[in-house]
């Protein structure tokens, strides 16, 4: 969530996948949702 939505964008352009925390989770999640989200999904 330090991140803009934007990076997403400008990261996929150079081939690297990004996908912002807001698209996916709630804004205020605990670090480890996050975690364990980024493990289910091979991230």
């Amino acid at each position: 969530m330090n991140l803009s939505p934007q990076w997403v964008y400008e990261f996929n352009l150079k081939n690297i996948h990004a996908v912002h925390w807001s698209n996916v989770g709630k804004f205020d999640a605990q670090d480890v949702e996050l975690i364990k989200w980024a493990r289910i999904n091979d991230l």
